[in-house]
């Protein structure tokens, strides 16, 4: 089973023509984070309500593919961001190797 973030790792859209995506943060059975994007477009049907389409005409493909690309490097930020700061994480001593005034206090990263 794939369980699906709430929350958006990021957006894009464009007003002009109503296309947009956004990349999803997902999380597989064994806990492992992976991404996916949705692009659509929206538009107004002939009784006003809004509806979704993920067809698009030649002229909206090239818009798409830069929605696309765009999201590419959303998701590539994001990963980046993520590796840092599990970098930094392996990086920082065990709470027993700190000095011993420092031990009993919360850590920045938990202060926040």
């Amino acid at each position: 089973m794939i369980r699906e973030s709430k929350s958006a790792a990021a957006g894009a859209r464009s007003g002009s023509r109503g296309t947009g995506g956004g990349a999803w943060e997902n999380q597989n059975e064994k806990g492992e984070v992976y991404y996916t994007v949705t692009l659509a477009k929206t538009y107004e049907d002939k009784n006003g309500r809004l509806q979704y389409s993920h067809s698009f005409s030649g002229a909206e493909v090239l818009r798409v593919a830069e929605l696309g690309r765009e999201a590419f490097g959303v998701i590539r930020d994001v990963r980046r961001d993520m590796a840092l700061d599990q970098q930094a994480e392996r990086d920082t001593p065990p709470r027993e190797d700190q000095p011993r005034r420092f031990q009993n206090r919360p850590s920045p990263s938990m202060a926040r």
